[in-house]
């Protein structure tokens, strides 16, 4: 059986998107080595119209990223060239 964690990284999936995430969740991205991301405050997938046809790309991904920094990403549409935003960084402590 494939854990929630490994048939994503297995696709080669470095970060997950998500309004939250439960810590047993956390703990299994985290190590597979996917970065678990969520969402700003008041922010959802839904005031982002976010569809999951997008490609997103992680701009500040380096080794001093911190559990609860705000990570800048890149949002690329096909109806526009590409948006700005930022997501929380969730680690476990």
């Amino acid at each position: 059986m494939i854990g929630p964690a490994k048939g994503p990284k297995l696709q080669g999936v470095v970060a997950v998107i998500a309004e939250s995430f439960e810590r047993i969740h956390r703990f299994k991205f985290t190590g597979m080595g996917i970065l678990p991301l969520e969402f700003l405050e008041g922010v959802t997938r839904k005031t982002l119209k976010i569809t999951g046809s997008e490609r997103i790309d992680i701009i500040e991904f380096t080794e001093h990223m911190k559990p609860r920094m705000a990570i800048k990403v890149h949002i690329h549409r096909e109806d526009v060239q590409w948006q700005k935003f930022r997501f929380f960084l969730v680690l476990i402590r």
